[in-house]
């Protein structure tokens, strides 16, 4: 039995920090997005502001590649705005603002007037103690928006709640703490966005904990919805299916990662801590079926990598988004190319590496037909103790070194 893939609505109001003229991205002040940003509707959604910033307010979908195009309606809406060149978009998740601006903004603009949300592993709410009206300083969270879907109701979530977002920590918050390294992170979870953070809505519910890096292109939405509700799957599956798998799972986890650990390496933007976490989490999800090796492997190059060494200009990776991530795999694919002939130099014979290459480009390009729910290339390096050389080659060469054992179908572990 392995994993139920309930198709919820998927939302989100991410939020986003503006910057004065051509800032660079991660560089420069946050501004008053009401000074230089239209509210406005499009096809994908609705610009809004909250407080002194902008945010969005996408259209819902039960797919991620139909939610992927409501982002890109509305974030090219706002990238044709910004052409004016009157703001850029801040791609950290904390902005500093200039006093003189706070200053000339209105008081009701500048109060963090969000209701507190509440914390899953206390029971309470979290509290803002800083007062918006004097803090020089502004946040972009990537709240994550799951409505239902039979069997996921309003009551499972209510009746679940702990449960879920527990799972959505161990599960997506995690696994964003090794994508997303900025250290503003640490500061924003201060104030916003700590471990087990959520608030039930009437659609659903609402994960608060991540910042808003997911924004920075197609190919991270897609992971951070994915990882989300198979999460919630994970959970539904316990409580209404009473899968022995997931409950095997959920069980195994949280004997072996205390949730401090997970709570610190989510608040702290622990990278060491949370690839210790995922060391145990990852082999054990994809063993049950809640994700698959295809869908692990582009996530594992991106960790390895790091995304700011792969993600090009945000507007760019946006502008040239084209049937999903799919054309963003293909830009890449010279760079990755590259990495496997070195690692295939480094471990094959020349008498087997054409031999090799060859199968592992025609791999990559059958692989691009699906986006992210298909394997983008075998990678060169373990992550979370997965070797990911799963490939078929049809030459008639047995090539089974020691150092890279071959994968099992299944990593779990009888008990």
């Amino acid at each position: 039995m392995s994993i139920s893939d309930y198709r919820m609505t998927l939302g989100g109001d991410p939020e986003i920090l503006l910057t004065s003229g051509k800032s660079k991205g991660s560089a420069g002040h946050v501004i008053y997005a009401r000074d230089v940003l239209d509210e406005s509707k499009t096809g994908g959604g609705n610009i809004t502001y909250d407080g002194m910033i902008a945010e969005i307010n996408v259209i819902p979908d039960t797919c991620r590649e139909r939610l992927i195009y409501n982002y890109s309606d509305i974030l090219n809406n706002i990238f044709t705005q910004a052409d004016s060149g009157k703001f850029d978009l801040l791609t950290s998740p904390a902005g500093k603002v200039k006093k003189s601006v706070l200053e000339s903004v209105p008081d009701q603009d500048k109060i963090f007037g969000c209701d507190p949300d509440v914390n899953a592993y206390t029971g309470k709410k979290n509290k803002v103690t800083i007062s918006g009206l004097k803090h020089q300083k502004r946040y972009g969270g990537g709240h994550l928006h799951f409505g239902i879907s039979s069997p996921i109701t309003k009551t499972f979530y209510r009746n679940n709640i702990s449960l879920i977002i527990k799972l959505m920590d161990y599960i997506c918050g995690n696994t964003c703490v090794l994508l997303d390294r900025d250290p503003a992170n640490a500061v924003r979870r201060k104030v916003y966005g700590k471990a087990g953070s959520y608030r039930i809505q009437p659609h659903g519910i609402e994960y608060r904990v991540l910042s808003n890096f997911w924004l920075r292109g197609p190919q991270l939405v897609s992971i951070v919805y994915k990882l989300g509700r198979v999460a919630i799957n994970v959970a539904a599956d316990c409580r209404i299916r009473e899968n022995e798998e997931a409950m095997d799972f959920v069980d195994y986890i949280f004997d072996k990662i205390p949730e401090q650990k997970v709570v610190d390496a989510i608040n702290n933007n622990d990278f060491n801590k949370a690839a210790e976490n995922a060391e145990i989490i990852i082999p054990e999800l994809i063993s049950i079926g809640g994700i698959s090796m295809e869908f692990w492997t582009p996530v594992q190059y991106l960790i390895e990598r790091g995304i700011d060494n792969i993600l090009g200009n945000m507007r760019n990776e946006w502008k040239n988004h084209e049937n999903g991530v799919i054309s963003w795999w293909r830009r890449h694919l010279s760079t990755i190319s590259d990495d496997i002939e070195a690692v295939i130099l480094d471990t094959y014979s020349a008498t087997v590496k054409n031999c090799i290459l060859k199968d592992l480009y025609k791999y990559v390009s059958d692989s691009l037909h699906s986006a992210l729910d298909r394997p983008l290339l075998p990678s060169p390096k373990k992550l979370c103790g997965i070797n990911i050389y799963e490939v078929n080659l049809p030459c008639d060469i047995e090539i089974s070194p020691d150092n890279i054992p071959p994968i099992r179908e299944n990593t779990r572990r009888e008990r």
